[in-house]
């Protein structure tokens, strides 16, 4: 019996990270506004096939800010959380957000740390806004490597998203990078810049 081709199985969907304009916005201040501290906040949105969908972020006005690392109030931080599961229009919790900073000549990078990957929950998107002094003025463009990047006033600002990896225990952390896209005002349709 003559062997016959199988169809190639489709594509599995590229999961992304499609963030709104004013999500970027609110955590591009809260990142500027405690510079040379870190900052943390939540991200509300919608799930989208294997990615997300990004609708707002909300910074956490009473973290405790240091260098190297910010923590949410354990008593606000489950008012919040308690709260997200009551929100309009489908919206949740999807993921968190914090910043990486500047600090004595060495850059704030977009990556997570050690701890940064033993936070990281199952099913939501952590997104790691990297913000150093800026040497000129960048509008903000994808990268090859799915981060988001560009200048606002004195300071530029790179996004990189992430999500949690399988694994096997606390040795074994890891993540995956997801691609960030702007996404367009009509919820429907996302764009790429």
């Amino acid at each position: 019996m003559p062997k016959t081709k199988s169809a190639p199985k489709p594509a599995a969907p590229v999961a992304t990270l499609a963030l709104r304009q004013s999500a970027l916005v609110a955590m591009a201040l809260a990142s500027i506004e405690v510079y040379r501290r870190e900052c943390v906040g939540l991200l509300i949105g919608r799930r989208d096939g294997a990615g997300f969908v990004v609708e707002a972020a909300i910074a956490y006005q009473d973290a405790e800010r240091r260098l190297g690392g910010a923590r949410a109030d354990p008593a606000a931080h489950r008012r919040l959380f308690d709260a997200t599961n009551d929100l309009p229009d489908g919206l949740q919790l999807v993921g968190d957000f914090h910043s990486h900073t500047e600090h004595r000549g060495r850059r704030g990078e977009a990556a997570p740390s050690q701890r940064d990957l033993a936070d990281m929950l199952d099913g939501h998107v952590h997104v790691i806004v990297a913000v150093n002094d800026a040497h000129a003025r960048r509008p903000f463009r994808n990268n090859a490597d799915g981060s988001f990047s560009g200048t606002i006033g004195e300071r530029h600002l790179r996004l990189a998203a992430f999500v949690r990896t399988a694994r096997s225990g606390p040795a074994d952390l890891a993540a995956r990078r997801l691609p960030i896209e702007l996404a367009s005002a009509d919820p429907g349709r996302r764009r790429r810049r």
